[in-house]
């Protein structure tokens, strides 16, 4: 245990992960302003924190410093306090990853009933109310601003499939027309999923990925192309 900002800091060790708990302004084990959890465990955390621990210039620093250092997501903290038996308490973050686990957390339960209704729909609230953090958007993705045809058969495509694909997207693009849309860009063999051993077994592409407007609307189309 040491102490950051005038907190306690308790660092608790399992065998598939590992929280940082953070006391509250009673500095009592068991009543915790802030837990992160990191899985895996995080060799010489502690060590490592408790050098560091002067130099921190408020506890919103030291959490955002773990979350970010170790890539640890803060837990919704449950008070075990008497005024304030089951609350989740909500803290700030700059790390979308925590933000999105907040959620998750908040809507997942076991039972047939929801534990602590009212303190979940006023966390939900406060959650619904704070900015996203940076983090959510894409940049743009090379695959975009290359050929539209990304197979390595262009020159000469394979008949069947990927003939189809080439007329599509090469050939005959600029008379496209897709129930009303018009198709405006597109790409084929679109990854979607990856075979989780590194094969090819399991992966899973989108044959056609299409950009189709009508007037101010945009929309976005997978398609699965078949041959005889």
């Amino acid at each position: 245990m040491f102490t950051v900002c005038g907190r306690k800091v308790r660092i608790a060790t399992g065998a598939k992960s590992q929280t940082v708990n953070v006391c509250t302004e009673k500095n009592q084990l068991g009543q915790y302003s802030d837990t992160i959890r990191m899985r895996p465990p995080c060799e010489n955390l502690e060590k490592e924190l408790i050098a560091r621990s002067r130099t921190f210039h408020s506890l919103d620093d030291f959490v955002h410093y773990v979350v970010e250092t170790y890539q640890g997501i803060i837990e919704p903290v449950k008070s075990s306090t008497a005024a304030d038996n089951t609350s989740y308490i909500i803290q700030t973050t700059d790390s979308f990853q925590a933000w999105c686990q907040r959620w998750d957390d908040l809507m997942s339960y076991t039972g047939s009933a929801l534990p602590e209704p009212q303190q979940r729909i006023e966390s939900l609230r406060q959650l619904w109310n704070q900015p996203v953090p940076k983090g959510w958007k894409r940049g743009v993705d090379p695959q975009l601003r290359d050929d539209r045809y990304r197979r390595g058969d262009r020159g000469r495509p394979n008949p069947g499939e990927h003939q189809i694909e080439h007329e599509i997207l090469i050939d005959q693009f600029h008379r496209l027309n897709f129930l009303g849309y018009q198709v405006i860009d597109g790409i084929n063999a679109m990854p979607l999923t990856t075979d989780p051993g590194g094969g090819r077994r399991g992966n899973v592409e989108a044959d056609l990925f299409l950009l189709l407007r009508k007037d101010a609307e945009y929309v976005l189309a997978i398609c699965e192309i078949k041959s005889e």
